[in-house]
């Protein structure tokens, strides 16, 4: 099957229609879709949990998806069902299991759009990074799309890196 082109709307409606879906399922809380970011800004600072899926194949490329420590923290315990306090006596692997759930979801739903269009591609496991400061580099010669979203106020940036495959 030939595969149809990859418009910045398609992109952005599948990358919105996901992160959504897997937030409303999984932790039971809206996320509101602000918009596109030429630059990731991470002013906001302080301690960060970032998961990375990677996907190859007609397409490769990551998607992070980040989110503050409090953030990260507020949503495992929805997750789990527990209080913020049984959250963090279950100590980060809790919340490193449940963002890459998170994240693996989130890809997961894009690509199955992608798969849909023809852009056949499988899906990495996930990878979680924490600390402060994180940088996200472009990826050398693919596209880029960072998409900002709002979870009570707080941001949740989506970095979607790809390029088509060889």
């Amino acid at each position: 099957m030939p595969s149809s082109p990859l418009t910045e709307a398609l992109v952005t409606d599948a990358m919105v229609k996901s992160v959504q879906r897997v937030f409303k399922t999984m932790a039971h809380v809206d996320v509101t879709y602000i918009g596109r970011l030429d630059v990731w800004d991470r002013s906001q600072s302080g301690p960060m949990v970032v998961g990375c899926v990677g996907f190859a194949g007609a397409l490769n490329g990551l998607i992070y998806l980040a989110l503050t420590e409090d953030c990260a923290f507020d949503t495992t315990a929805r997750i789990l069902g527990m209080t913020h306090a049984e959250t963090r006596a279950e100590g980060p692997d809790a919340v490193k299991d449940a963002m890459g759930e998170v994240t693996n979801m989130t890809a997961g739903g894009f690509k199955n759009v992608l798969c849909d269009l023809g852009h056949l591609c499988m899906l990495t496991l996930p990878t979680i990074l924490r600390g402060t400061n994180v940088s996200l580099s472009a990826v050398k010669g693919a596209e880029r799309h960072v998409f900002r979203f709002e979870r009570a106020g707080i941001p949740v940036v989506v970095d979607l890196q790809f390029k088509t495959g060889g």
